[in-house]
């Protein structure tokens, strides 16, 4: 019995620190809110003045860089969603607008991309006995993966302004250092 109330009393302290920083962050999300410039002003005045003019410099400058790697996103991720709208209408018959579409919005994510979905896909395919669908998926996402490849440098340095090989190198080079 001593384990049990031991154990009980954890998860009671346990339970009340988590609503507690959940009602801290709350409270100072809204004082952070309502007083935003004033805020910014205070930490702003405790930054050295060589650091504030960097930070006033490169503002406009990441934030523009920003809103143009989006618009690289939103356009590959367009590429994307009509290369397996076109494919999945070929290799199966079931909606394939809306997985094209979710898959789509899936490779948007840094991480993941369009293998995140195919290759589970895939080996489940496989796994089923449904060879068929599972070699067509298995060629789109090739096709996907090249085309996505061989595009991706040029839309993200035509973007930002970028030479098309230094994106690639920058690609290739952040692949290596720092895995998938």
């Amino acid at each position: 019995s001593q384990y049990g109330l031991t154990f009980a009393g954890n998860v009671i302290s346990g339970f009340t620190s988590s609503i507690l920083s959940v009602l801290m962050t709350i409270l100072l999300s809204y004082f952070i809110t309502v007083q935003y410039d004033t805020v910014v002003a205070f930490l702003k005045c405790q930054l050295p003045d060589k650091i504030r003019t960097f930070g006033a410099d490169i503002k406009p400058l990441l934030k523009n860089s920003v809103v143009k790697y989006f618009k690289a996103t939103l356009i590959l991720m367009f590429i994307t969603f009509i290369e397996l709208a076109i494919g999945l209408s070929i290799i199966k018959g079931s909606n394939p607008i809306g997985m094209a579409l979710g898959i789509a919005i899936f490779d948007a994510l840094p991480v993941f991309g369009t293998g995140g979905i195919m290759i589970p896909w895939i080996i489940i395919e496989l796994l089923s006995g449904n060879y068929a669908l599972a070699g067509g998926l298995l060629i789109l996402y090739i096709i996907i993966t090249i085309m996505r490849n061989i595009l991706e440098p040029k839309i993200l340095g035509s973007q930002l302004g970028i030479n098309p090989i230094v994106v690639l190198l920058a690609v290739l080079i952040g692949g290596r250092l720092l895995g998938v």
